[in-house]
């Protein structure tokens, strides 16, 4: 399999991220090619470009940053009917300056639509508010038994305490804004950490039942990837 050649963002980190994360969600979310497909974030197609000519039934991408859905849906929608890309005018601290509340955010697909909706790289980049809204609404557009995986970076006991004896790994915990975690207070969304109860509490809270969480490599985890990842389903 090739993916889409000429993303706006080239390189061989790119294509094998996006190759990576293909064979994950393919195996962890058991991805058959009838399954109709939500990714958020789908930024410039390095997944989306991996599943092309992969699935049957539909690949819907959503993204705030409209350059990269355009080239999107210049590049793999004009060769894959089956695959359609969504801009969110959304604002975001890191990404966007204006648009919309992501805490108010409605996405423009009906209930029970999806078997599978992916989130890579969006709740390390979205505030509290955004996350919980986001939240509900992949649970009101999962089918019943539909699958979802996210990731994050997740504030654990156990990484509380590697932090407290000065293990080196990333620490978090210098800046507490809104409930998460954050690199720099005047970019929160530059990147975010979450308490693992209370991104498992907003999961949970959507009626998403939680089916398995692999921390990430970041934290000096043997993890499925670099972010931590929560797997649950409808």
């Amino acid at each position: 399999m090739n993916a889409v050649a000429g993303a706006p963002i080239a390189g061989e980190t790119h294509i094998a991220i996006g190759k990576e994360f293909f064979g994950m969600l393919t195996q962890r979310c058991e991805i058959q090619p009838t399954d109709r497909i939500l990714d958020i974030g789908s930024g410039c197609g390095r997944i989306a470009s991996h599943f092309a000519g992969h699935v049957t039934n539909g690949y819907d991408g959503v993204d705030i940053v409209l350059p990269m859905v355009e080239w999107c849906r210049a590049n793999i929608s004009s060769r894959y009917p089956n695959f359609s890309f969504h801009h969110a005018p959304l604002r975001n601290t890191h990404y966007s300056k204006t648009g919309g509340d992501a805490a108010s955010y409605v996405f423009p697909f009906a209930d029970a639509t999806f078997d599978v909706i992916f989130v890579v790289s969006v709740f390390t980049n979205l505030m509290p508010a955004g996350v919980q809204q986001y939240a509900g609404e992949i649970a009101r557009m999962l089918k019943p038994g539909g699958r979802s995986f996210f990731t994050f970076f997740l504030v654990t006991d156990d990484y509380r305490r590697r932090i407290a004896q000065g293990e080196q790994i990333p620490n978090f915990l210098v800046h507490n804004v809104g409930g998460g975690y954050v690199g720099d207070p005047a970019n929160p969304e530059g990147t975010i950490a979450f308490d693992e109860s209370e991104a498992l509490g907003v999961l949970t809270g959507a009626k998403l039942r939680i089916e398995k969480v692999a921390l990430g490599t970041w934290s000096k985890n043997p993890g499925w990837t670099y972010q931590d990842v929560i797997l649950a389903t409808r």
